[in-house]
């Protein structure tokens, strides 16, 4: 009788799913072609799929972070992106997992939530676009023992002030605005970053931001 049950009991013990990297990886590349696209909650859903079959990969919280943010379910993208913060293998990944989480609650409003999740990203990574939106919020950051950033501080000004503008025109995030902070390396010339800060000035009359 007893083996009976114990065969039973084995029987029925529910089985963990497996990885399915495959279809992880082709959720994870449909979803961000439906970002790409603005389809968000469309990308939500493939995300979704992208999860389910690899629980916890933080590539997919990363991006699924942000495409419930811009579908507006700000409540869901708190705790995904809370959860990318824990299951980020690199610092780099971290910090864009705190810099997402930021993003969250300044929408909620919650400028303490956020300003504590800027400083975490840049804790774990000098960025100038996070210290621009830190500084926004009037926080501040210790740079401690790091060196300061490679980027000019007006340059970081000039492309938060495209993304501020852009997403107040067309809605959320500025995707572009690393390639600008990119030209604006000092080790670039100075007429790349010239244009970075001029097109920066021209920004609320291309946009028409008020």
């Amino acid at each position: 009788m007893i083996s009976l049950l114990l065969v039973w009991s084995l029987w029925a013990a529910p089985v963990a799913a497996q990885p399915d990297p495959a279809t992880g990886n082709a959720e994870l590349k449909r979803g961000r072609q439906l970002a790409n696209k603005g389809q968000h909650k469309e990308a939500v859903v493939a995300l979704d799929a992208a999860l389910k079959a690899l629980p916890d990969d933080p590539r997919i919280l990363l991006e699924l972070g942000v495409e419930l943010r811009a579908a507006g379910d700000l409540v869901r993208a708190e705790t995904i992106c809370k959860q990318a913060t824990t299951k980020s293998n690199e610092p780099n990944d971290e910090a864009k997992a705190y810099y997402n989480l930021g993003r969250v609650l300044e929408d909620k409003p919650d400028q303490p939530g956020a300003i504590t999740a800027y400083r975490a990203s840049i804790k774990l990574r000098e960025n100038a676009t996070v210290r621009a939106r830190l500084v926004a919020l009037g926080g501040t950051a210790d740079r401690g023992g790091t060196p300061p950033p490679k980027s000019d501080d007006r340059c970081a000004e000039a492309c938060t002030s495209i993304a501020v503008c852009w997403e107040e025109v067309n809605g959320g995030d500025y995707r572009g605005g690393m390639v600008c902070t990119r030209r604006c390396d000092e080790r670039t010339d100075k007429g790349q970053f010239l244009r970075c800060v001029t097109r920066a000035k021209n920004c609320k009359g291309m946009l028409g931001c008020e």
